[in-house]
This record gives structure tokens, sequence and C-alpha cells, in this order.
């Protein structure tokens, strides 16, 4: 069985798109509800940081506050690979010099720490696509070998 540690643009786009009040997107909910309390769907403790400033309608926050116990914060090896990653120059440019000096989170290198720090079972879930020594997740998961999908692949997987 997969669990999925869920990037926070992946979750946004939920949040967004697939809004609850419709028959098929409340049983989408309820299945993340399930996931989430079963353990196969995971997130950061730096996603809710950056969600919790970028999330404005009072559904959302309330549904991201009801879970905040499930936003785990990094471990000692996960600090260790996040480390890692940040020592090959092009994963670097993935902090932007505006979140350093507003001191915003960053939550992607921890997305995929977690992700590798579970096991061969994690799957990161992220709407970034792989390119050529880019800063995105896809790449830091191909530089870790952690496993990687579309969100929209997620999507059809709650869906079904």
């Amino acid at each position: 069985m997969s669990i999925y540690v869920l990037d926070t643009c992946a979750l946004r786009e939920l949040m967004f798109h697939f809004r609850r009040g419709v028959p098929v997107f409340d049983r989408m909910w309820e299945e993340i509800d399930t996931m989430i309390e079963e353990g196969t769907l995971v997130f950061v403790k730096e996603s809710y940081n950056e969600l919790e400033r970028q999330l404005k309608d009072d559904e959302s926050q309330d549904w991201l506050k009801a879970r905040k116990k499930h936003f785990t914060a990094a471990t000692n090896e996960e600090c260790v690979l996040v480390a890692q990653l940040y020592a090959t120059r092009n994963f670097q440019d993935n902090v932007a010099e505006k979140n350093l000096r507003n001191g915003q989170p960053v939550a992607d290198p921890f997305i995929v720490a977690h992700a590798k720090a579970l096991g061969n079972e994690a799957v990161v879930v992220s709407r970034e696509v792989l390119k050529p020594n880019a800063a995105k997740i896809p790449n830091m998961c191909e530089e870790l070998d952690v496993v990687y999908m579309d969100d929209r692949e997620f999507q059809a997987l709650l869906l079904r």
C-alpha cells in the first residue's frame, strides 16, 4: 500500500477546485479524511505553514486548522536529507530570496525528504513536472530516488 506525501500546491488545488457541497467532491473529501486517519496521506509542517499564509477563505482555513496535527515536523534524518539536497547547486535555487527575507516557509525539500524517510512505499504527489537541471520537486525526487506522481493522477485515484 502506498503512502502519499502531498505537495502544498497539490493540496491547494484540491481545495480551490473541488469544493465541498458537491456530492462527487464530498465523497472525495471523505476519502481524503479516511486516508489521513489511516496514515496513507501525509503532509509536512512546512506545507501547513505555506497554506496558512496562502488560504484566504474561512472554509479552507477551518479544514487546515482541524488537521494541523497531521502536518508533521521534520525529523533529524529528514533535515539531513534536506541538507543533502541543498548541497546540490541547482536545488539551492528552490529557495527564493524573497522567502529568505520575509521568513516564508519552503516545503518542497521537506516533502521529498519525508517521502524518502518513509521508504519505498512513499509517493510524492506534485503539480510540478520534471525539467532538466531545475529546482523542482520531481528533480529532487529523482536525486533521492523517490517515486512521484502528477496531482491529476492522484485526483483520479480519489474520484474512482
